[in-house]
């Protein structure tokens, strides 16, 4: 199956080897993971693979067999090419992102509105769970602030929109401002 990788201006016409699944840690959703290959035959299109993969962007998928505007990033890549022959083959490992943007955020009993939001699963030890990391940036009222700092030292946490899963968590790093206003 032919599909398109599109990022930005540039576009990467790919055949596709292989499509599994992989479960999301954040979501528990299943994944798509694609084995694509291409060839170039001259430098600047090697180049501009090359520029491509050091970026880290996702792309975005044009195409059939049900990847049409889903978006991979690069997880794996290699190349071979043969001396004195301008064709270069690369093959590369792509793994689906996900939008993780949650409607809101519960902690313990108390509900707030994340404006900005990132997460990730910081790997820990062999046993493949890792760690849920969170930063969310919210805007608290007092009221709301006090029952921040009354929260135990571990509670539950439901990331709403993201996975309604209760998962127990803690404060890492907290950081406050006030706004001018109050």
């Amino acid at each position: 199956m032919l599909i398109a990788l599109q990022q930005d201006d540039v576009a990467f016409r790919v055949e596709v080897e292989q499509i599994n699944t992989v479960k999301s840690k954040h979501t528990s959703r299943d994944l798509m993971l694609l084995s694509v290959r291409f060839q170039t035959r001259d430098e600047n299109e090697k180049a501009k693979s090359d520029s491509r993969i050091a970026q880290g962007k996702s792309f975005v998928t044009r195409g059939e067999g049900g990847v049409e505007g889903k978006s991979f990033k690069i997880h794996s890549t290699r190349f071979s090419y043969v001396v004195d022959d301008p064709l270069v083959t690369h093959s590369w490992e792509l793994e689906e992102v996900e939008t993780l943007a949650p409607s809101k955020l519960t902690l313990g009993d108390l509900e707030v509105v994340p404006y900005k939001y990132r997460e990730t699963i910081k790997a820990i030890g062999t046993s493949g769970e890792g760690i849920l990391d969170i930063i969310a940036r919210v805007a608290l009222s007092p009221e709301q602030e006090a029952q921040l700092h009354n929260l135990p030292l571990y509670f539950n946490v439901v990331r709403w929109g993201v996975n309604s899963e209760p998962k127990e968590m803690r404060f890492g790093q907290v950081m406050w401002s006030q706004e001018e206003s109050g």
